[in-house]
């Protein structure tokens, strides 16, 4: 992990908060990641429509997760910076047929132990690419794992 030299409004008990939280969603505890999110916390997929409280941001992420076989996060770099917690990470996705990797630039705001903001960057073309190369098996998922002929 590298942490920026400069000073910071960011602690380190800000970047353990962001890494319990990815965490927590990897194992598809979505009570623990709740648990640290402020209640009037905003999530954004940068330029999608963000959420605009906790109650929306736990109906979205309940939805997505009943869809995915696989949440994983490889953190390439987290660090604390002017009161921000930024990751640069690649997510990986899984879920009937489908499957992504993708490079995400994240920025979390932590204030009194909670998660107020994070808002996600990416490129969707990669999003696109893998629908298309995942779509075989995703028909065959749908289909039960049947083949055709």
């Amino acid at each position: 992990m590298q942490v920026a030299s400069t000073p910071s409004t960011s602690t380190p008990a800000d970047v353990e908060i962001v890494k319990s939280f990815l965490d927590a969603l990897e194992r598809y505890d979505i009570d623990g990641a709740l648990s640290l999110c402020a209640p009037t916390m905003r999530w954004q997929n940068a330029p999608l429509p963000a959420t605009r409280h906790k109650k929306q941001f736990e109906q979205q992420v309940r939805w997505m997760w009943k869809r995915m076989e696989t949440f994983r996060v490889v953190m390439k770099e987290i660090k604390g910076y002017d009161g921000s917690v930024f990751t640069d990470r690649i997510d990986i996705i899984d879920g009937h047929g489908f499957h992504l990797e993708l490079p995400v630039e994240g920025t979390f705001k932590v204030r009194e132990g909670l998660i107020t903001e994070w808002v996600d960057r990416f490129d969707y073309l990669p999003i696109g690419a893998a629908l298309v190369k995942s779509l075989p098996a995703m028909i065959r998922s749908l289909l039960g794992g049947r083949r055709g002929s």
